[in-house]
This record gives C-alpha cells, structure tokens and sequence, in this order.
C-alpha cells in the first residue's frame, strides 16, 4: 500500500511538472500553426450554435465530412461556456492538456502491465511527459492527444478482458472506449483490430466477440456518418484547383486517390513514408543525436531504431505480449499509407513502448559488455567492448544534451517573426471587419483564422497535391500553381489576404513565392499592414476579367443553410 502511494505522488509530481511547462511555453501563441486545429475549432463552433456539423467558414457551409464528431463535439461546450474568439482558445488548449495528462497516467499502467516497477515507469512517463513533440502537441487543439489517452487505456484495459474467464463486462468496457477512440481519429481502426486480433491470440473467444459486437457499430457510426452525401459530391465539379482544393476539405479517401493516382506515386509515397517511419522510434527518443540529414546521420537513427523495437520484442519476450504491441502493427500499416508523411505525430503514441525498448535493449547491451569485461576475456574482446560502451555513452550523453535542450525558453527567431505577424494580422482581421460585408468571401492561406476573427468565410486559395512532394517533381506543383485562381473564381471572392508566412509548411516554397509575387504584380492592394507584410488584395480585376470563361456566383452548397 505504501509503495502505491508513493508511486501516486511521484506520478503526480511528473504531471504537475508537465502542466508548470506547457503553461510556461504559451502554447497558444501557435493556435493555427497546423490549420486543423482552426477547423476543429470553427466546427466546434457550429455545433454550439446549433448549425450542426459544418464547416462555417467555407463558402456553403458544407458538412464537415472528415474528421469524426467526438473532438469538436467536446470543443463546443468550451464554445458554449466561453464564447468569446480568441480568449476560448486557452480553454480548449486546457482540455487537451487534460487528455494528455490521462495519457501519461495511462502510460504508467501500460509499463507496469510491460513488467517495469514503479521506479522504471516513472521515469519513462517523466521522459514522455517532457518529450518535445509531446509538448507540442499537448499545446494544440488537435485530436491527437485526446485520441492516444483513449487508445492506451483501451489497451490497458483490453489487457485484462481478453482473458479465458473473465467477465464479459470488461470486454464491453474495452469496446466502448475504442469506439471513442474512433470518434476522435480514424486511426480507431487499427486499435481495434489489434485488440480483436489479440483476443484471439489470447484465446479469448468470447470475450472477443462481445468486443467486436460492441467496438465494430460504433467505429462504423463515427467513421461513416455523414459521408454519403450527394450535394458534396456534385460540388467537387468544377476547375482542377476548385476540386483538388474542395476534396482536401471534404474527405480524405478522395484527396488521396487524387494525389496517389498511379502506382508510381504509391510506391514512391510507401518509400518515403517507411523511410521516415525506420527513424521515427530514435527521433522519438534521442531525438537524434548525430548527422541528421545526412546519409550516416540516417544509418544511425535506422540502427537505433532498429535496436529500440528490438527492445520492445525482447521486453515482450521476457514478459508477455500485450495488446499494444499488436495495435502497433496494425496502426503502422496505416500511418505508412497515409499520404502526409509525420511519423513524428503518428507514432508519438507509442512513444512509451519505445522507450520501454530502449530501456530494454540498454539493459542487454550492458550486460554484454560486462560480460566482455570479465578477466578470462581475451584483450581483444575487452577492446572491442570498450568502443561499443563509449559510443553507447556518447550517443546516450547526445541524447541528454539534446532532451535538455528543449527546455531553454524559446527565443527561436521564428517564434519571434510569428509573434510579429500576429500584430499585423490583428491590425489586418480590424479593417476587414469595418470595412468589408458579412457576405464577403475571401480566399487566404489561412483561411479558418480569418473567419475565426471576422466571420467572413474563405477558402485557402489551392491545396496542393502530395505527389509533388513524393516525387520530387516541380511539374506537379507547376501544374497547380496555374490553377491557384480557381477557388477565388469559383466561390466569387472578393479579397484575397495575403501573408508572409503563407506557405511555409508546403514543399517547394520558392516556385509558390514566384508565383504570389506574379500574382501580387497584378492585384491592386487596398489594405496592408504597417510593415505590409500582410495584405489585402482586389480580386475584381480578376473576376470581372474572366467573367465570360467561369460564372463567379456560384449557386449555395448546401440549399439548407446559409453562409455565416
């Protein structure tokens, strides 16, 4: 009883410690910075006015028909209880912190049910607690986190029910938490084909079939629902911009047949994706530590990698197997289709399994160098020894320079740059609201913000295909690039607001920044901010040029409902 209590405290302690830093690095300050966490937040919104699930900000206010409803349904009540844009932000950026803090403790009965002791698990939530990404993310209105606190206690809890004998309630209860899971990712899919493979790995029979009865309707109600809907489908009809840029928002099977439409791209997006997927459990965890982008800075990281899931194996081995080691598998499958390569998003979710490898395999790889230590060793072996032990300490010492790194306060020149933008993009949201219409429509790289700030709708101006980025090939971008009017065509924008940081998550930034400052050329400017890095352009000239070759007002997406 008393080492639960103190492994209560010591776990209390991390998460405090965890809070005390997310709050240092105001996390909101980059609301925005993924563009899905607008979108969450402004379909969040809809739902607390009664509108329904929708995208308000998009011209039509079509249903939202990508994401499931379970995050933004939750967001809503911040909505409700705090009306007020941007001041709700924190609270929304409070809820996740919520989930990522379930998430840790989560985390600490995974590694006990791994076989670690109080002390070992511990210390590996306190190294996932204060992982960079982990932080990030934890600061963001994303689902990401909400979905992995879910996740591992289903797999937690799977652990228990899909066992021969036991009550059937404890496989309902691990089902109806992985259909929550589905409602905040799809990625739910995978959590819940490991568990049922596990089930009847564990011969758990039963128990296996009262989870798939339970988990299989709810996946299949969060993932489904509403997708079949025949307005969105004929409003994808249009120009190739209009509809590349319509289906990002829309559905992602459909955007993704259309950035992978032949085998070569397929095979050049499988290359990158299990490239980056071989380094992800050493980016994960040490970070890396030497040459990275750099061929001998790869085969490094690929190596650790490699020795961390072999950890993770021999730990399974040692122990048993768990359902999160066949949840891995069956998620991975899918992270290595996608087509946005983040592993370092994707798999941070199993960040506690990989550190319980690393630990693991260090524990091997020590005891085999004191072995090799021993005097009826040959010289030899004990040299050889000697170097493998000074190059584990020396990428362990990398590793803890490069962890403690992350926790100087950051006065990152881009921090710096964005906190300035923010200023002038204040300046900018102002005269759009005292001088433009409700019913105006605007095309801009940051489009949710936009509407978030003025309640004007607007659409980014093109979303571009990831086949350019797989295949390394500036014809493809080209090629969109000379459809970046069609969305302010088709949805008869007026303004286009543009910004300096525009873009700069996209590959191939410097043909995009040719091609704006072409456009910018032409445009006449009829607001810009004090530094004019953010400017409002007139696309009149544009429409009424083009008048005759596309008819600008387009009729409603959605007869029903009208544009916020």
């Amino acid at each position: 009883m008393r080492q639960t209590g103190r492994s209560r405290a010591i776990v209390a302690l991390i998460l405090l410690a965890f809070l005390a830093e997310l709050g240092a690095r105001r996390p909101q300050d980059w609301f925005g910075w993924y563009h899905d966490d607008t979108i969450y937040f402004s379909a969040a919104r809809s739902l607390a006015e009664g509108r329904g699930y929708r995208l308000p900000s998009v011209p039509g206010t079509p249903l939202e028909t990508k994401y499931p409803v379970l995050y933004p349904w939750l967001l809503s009540w911040i909505w409700r209880w705090r009306p007020s844009f941007p001041a709700n932000v924190s609270y929304a950026i409070g809820l996740t912190a919520l989930f990522a803090c379930w998430f840790l403790i989560a985390s600490f009965q995974l590694l006990r049910s791994l076989g670690f002791g109080n002390a070992g698990a511990a210390c590996i939530v306190a190294l996932c607690a204060f992982q960079p990404s982990f932080l990030f993310l934890s600061g963001a209105v994303l689902s990401d986190v909400p979905f992995m606190a879910l996740a591992i206690t289903a797999a937690v809890m799977a652990d228990s029910a899909m066992r021969p004998g036991t009550r059937m309630t404890r496989a309902a209860a691990a089902a109806a938490v992985t259909g929550l899971a589905g409602g905040m990712r799809g990625f739910g899919m995978a959590l819940a084909a490991g568990i049922a493979i596990f089930a009847i790995y564990r011969r758990a029979f039963r128990q296996g079939a009262v989870f798939c009865a339970i988990a299989a309707p709810l996946l299949v109600l969060s993932l489904s629902w509403p997708h079949a809907n025949s307005s969105l489908e004929a409003a994808a009809a249009g120009d190739p911009g209009w509809r590349q840029t319509w289906l990002f928002y829309t559905s992602y099977g459909k955007f993704w047949k259309l950035c992978v439409p032949t085998a070569g791209v397929l095979f050049a997006m499988l290359g990158e994706n299990v490239h980056a997927f071989l380094q992800a459990p050493a980016s994960l965890c040490l970070f890396p530590p030497l040459g990275e982008g750099s061929y001998a800075g790869t085969l490094l990281c690929v190596t650790l990698s490699l020795g961390i899931l072999a950890g993770a194996v021999r730990q399974a081995r040692r122990s048993e197997w768990k359902p999160i080691h066949f949840i891995f598998v069956f998620y991975s499958c899918l992270a290595l289709i996608w087509n946005y390569t983040l592993m370092d998003r994707f798999l941070l979710i199993f960040a506690p399994l990989f550190y319980s490898g690393l630990w693991a395999e260090t524990e091997h790889l020590v005891s085999m160098l004191r072995d090799n230590f021993q005097p009826r060793r040959p010289f030899s072996e004990k040299a050889l020894a000697g170097v493998l032990g000074l190059a584990l300490a020396a990428v362990g010492a990398r590793a803890a320079v490069e962890y403690l790194h992350h926790f100087q306060p950051d006065s990152s020149e881009l921090k710096a740059k964005r906190a300035a933008l923010a200023r002038e993009k204040s300046e900018t949201y102002e005269w759009i609201r005292k001088n433009t219409g409700p019913a105006e429509r605007f095309v801009a790289y940051q489009d949710v913000s936009l509407y978030l700030n003025t309640n004007r709708q607007a659409l980014r101006p093109i979303v571009f295909s990831t086949q350019a980025f797989y295949k390394k090939d500036d014809q493809v971008l080209r090629r969109d690039l000379a459809h970046i009017t069609d969305v302010a065509r088709h949805i008869g924008a007026r303004y286009w607001l543009a910004s300096d940081d525009d873009f700069q998550l996209e590959t191939g930034l410097p043909l995009i920044e040719k091609r704006m400052a072409e456009i910018k050329a032409v445009l006449p400017v009829v607001f810009h901010s004090r530094t004019s890095k953010v400017q409002v352009l007139d696309l009149s000239c544009l429409l009424h040029a083009e008048q005759r070759a596309c008819q600008v007002i387009v009729p409603v997406l959605c007869p029903t409902t009208t544009g916020s």
